[in-house]
């Protein structure tokens, strides 16, 4: 057994044990070893290596495999079995220009709150992401190092979820589906592409935020959607 699989079992049985249901537990499993790239888009799913590893019935597994597959997760192979989807460049693409444009929706909407609670949510993200060069207004720059980039996402990941909070539950159910869709493309180079695109951005729209400056909000996102795009397409 492999170390991801054998990490997935341990944490599929504690979470059974703690009450959920096997099925959702295995399915939330595998879809971490998918989206660290442990199984690779396009690879095969070994139904019975998998059902040996986890120790599981052929029909939980299946009942797994069927969450996965509504949520693009998997697709249907010609034979009948499951793999791991695989996202398009192009399709790349057109996720990063509709996370920019639901992004974008959901920060014109925090802006909206005013300048005092925009204020005291920039604090809360600066706190989460104490080395991300943030203080209030967004003005210091922490620099280009490894650590400021990883700070910097932190930031942009507490301030993603401050905007979707203040959006519509619709559109922070989207942001989360495309999310999980870059996540699938991406595997572990997401982290290290939206890190430096986050660095770029994070001080210009704490003062956007706070002007409430719908125009700059917008390119703002455009242009971090436009880094990420670029660097893989």
């Amino acid at each position: 057994m492999d170390a991801l699989t054998a990490q997935g079992f341990a944490g599929a049985r504690s979470a059974f044990a703690g009450g959920q249901r096997l099925h959702e537990c295995l399915a939330a499993s595998l879809s971490e070893r998918i989206f660290a790239h442990g199984l690779q888009p396009g690879t095969a799913i070994d139904e019975a290596a998998l059902c040996r590893h986890y120790g599981v019935s052929r029909a939980s597994l299946l009942d797994a495999l069927q969450l996965l597959l509504a949520e693009g997760l998997l697709a249907r192979t010609q034979d009948g079995g499951f793999a791991v989807s695989v996202v398009s460049r192009e399709d790349i693409a057109g996720l990063c220009a509709l996370l920019a444009q639901v992004d974008s929706h959901a920060l014109c909407c925090l802006a909206a709150r005013g300048s005092g609670e925009v204020l005291a949510l920039l604090e809360d993200c600066a706190r989460a992401a104490p080395d991300a060069g943030v203080v209030q207004a967004g003005i210091e720059d922490a620099g280009g190092s490894g650590e400021a980039m990883r700070a910097a996402q932190r930031w942009y990941a507490r301030l993603r979820e401050h905007a979707q909070a203040a959006s519509a539950p619709c559109f922070a159910l989207l942001s989360r589906q495309v999310e999980r869709q870059l996540q699938l493309a991406l595997g572990p180079e997401r982290a290290r592409l939206e890190s430096a695109a986050a660095l770029d951005v994070r001080a210009p729209l704490s003062h956007a935020l706070l002007a409430g400056a719908a125009d700059d909000i917008a390119s703002l996102c455009r242009q971090q959607a436009a880094a990420l795009r670029d660097a893989l397409c």
